[in-house]
């Protein structure tokens, strides 16, 4: 079986090839989620021997050899193979595995099996079973109607095919039961991630299954893992939140705002801005890029009062007026006192640089 299309163009100049990818050998190499999915197997799993199917260049196999696991991977790709990280690196398909019976006690995935072609599901489905000893396995892939997968199947295979190496597209009952077949039975417990960017996919939409009973300790340390997780979204939050804070009075200057994920906040701190139900106010937002966008304005007042604006903007420029009446109060009311910080962040694909002005009559105006 020949696997010519996974060439240099697939990983480094993705969009030729209808992936993702973008120069993934330096992207890769500095990624936190590779780095983090290393430590959820090393903490959690801790495995004696791994295989990872569809390594790429092997950055997590890399990852789990420097932490002291004896970690394997395969791929069909010759110039991912020519550019791998460790040399545990192999050029195989899921089809043909070149280890021993039993050799692995963890065997996963990420984004991998969905490129096995149907005509070797079967025999790439036995070759998982004959490598794997007392093992679990671990794969996150597309998986039909879970998570950002879940829309309409016409639409997710239509998006999904625009990589045409994607052949098994399926929901989680099918991938259940193929795995049944092999021996391996479903977990039940997920696994959350710190790390991801874009849509959250790896967290949501994931295969866990095992041929042998998971013990509590196991589920234990998951649950750790997974708590330690939430903490830590929650500290990144909290950080976000705070954002840039601007010298109080500096209304007036711009000031870059690239908006990576949610609460990507710029913090302004006006000199006393009294709003009340007959203040207007207006924004005036340009948009980068080739998306629209979804925009936040959060005003925390001086007793602590919160009220929180979204609005969603379309690429370019556009201008729209509100009031204290259009926003959703989170805390208390926020014309009772003056207004301390004004929050403005949200979800963008692309920089947006705004200017804050107060006029005369305490009418906020957003300008770009």
């Amino acid at each position: 079986m020949k696997y010519d299309y996974f060439d240099a163009d697939y990983f480094q100049n993705g969009q030729t090839k209808g992936t993702v990818y973008n120069n993934y050998l330096e992207v890769a190499r500095s990624s936190a989620i590779y780095r983090e999915i290393a430590k959820l197997i090393f903490d959690v799993f801790r495995p004696k021997r791994t295989l990872e199917i569809g390594c790429a260049t092997g950055i997590i196999v890399k990852h789990l050899n420097d932490l002291g696991v004896e970690a394997h991977g395969i791929d069909v790709s010759e110039w991912a193979i020519s550019n791998r990280e460790h040399e545990n690196v192999a050029l195989a398909g899921a089809e043909q595995l070149p280890y021993i019976d039993g050799h692995f006690d963890f065997v996963y995935s990420v984004h991998a099996l969905e490129h096995i072609p149907t005509a070797l599901k079967g025999s790439a489905f036995s070759e998982l079973k004959r490598v794997s000893g007392a093992a679990i396995h671990f794969h996150m892939l597309p998986i039909v109607g879970e998570g950002p997968y879940s829309g309409q199947k016409e639409i997710v295979d239509e998006i999904l095919h625009r990589d045409p190496t994607h052949s098994l597209l399926e929901n989680i009952g099918w991938w259940r039961r193929e795995f049944r077949q092999i021996g391996f039975n479903p977990v039940t417990a997920s696994i959350s991630f710190a790390h991801e960017g874009g849509p959250v996919d790896l967290g949501v939409s994931q295969l866990f299954v095992s041929n042998y009973e998971v013990g509590l300790d196991l589920h234990d340390r998951l649950r750790v893992w997974n708590a330690d997780v939430v903490n830590q979204l929650r500290s990144n939050y909290l950080a976000a939140k705070r954002g840039l804070h601007l010298p109080a009075g500096a209304l007036s200057n711009e000031h870059a705002l690239t908006a990576t994920g949610e609460w990507d906040d710029v913090v302004f701190e006006p000199t006393l801005l009294n709003i009340n139900q007959r203040s207007v106010m207006s924004a005036k937002v340009s948009v980068s890029g080739d998306k629209g966008c979804s925009l936040r304005f959060c005003f925390v007042t001086e007793d602590g009062a919160e009220a929180d604006l979204w609005r969603d903007f379309p690429v370019g420029t556009s201008v729209f007026s509100f009031q204290v009446s259009d926003f959703f109060p989170r805390i208390g009311s926020v014309d009772r006192s003056p207004v301390r910080r004004i929050h403005f962040g949200g979800v963008a694909s692309g920089d947006t640089t705004v200017s804050l002005s107060v006029t005369e009559h305490g009418n906020l105006v957003f300008t770009s």
